[in-house]
């Protein structure tokens, strides 16, 4: 029990499936990247694609492509 108090709470992420813009900018940074990266590895979007998965305006999906660094 004192082991679990130290630890702090658990939080899952699940990366696997459709987010909307406010969930994908909830996320960790670091996990935001791995989502957008992996969309665009498996997938091959551009901010465009994006954006239309987001429910956003490309220039919104370009804007979070270039902060996390992903061309």
């Amino acid at each position: 029990a004192q082991l679990r108090r130290l630890s702090g709470n658990v939080v899952t992420y699940r990366l696997d499936g459709p987010m909307r813009y406010e969930e994908v900018m909830s996320l960790p940074q670091d996990l935001r990247r791995e989502y957008v990266v992996s969309l665009r590895d498996n997938y091959q979007i551009n901010a465009a694609m994006l954006g239309r998965m987001l429910f956003v305006p490309e220039e919104r999906a370009a804007e979070l492509m270039k902060a996390l660094g992903i061309s």
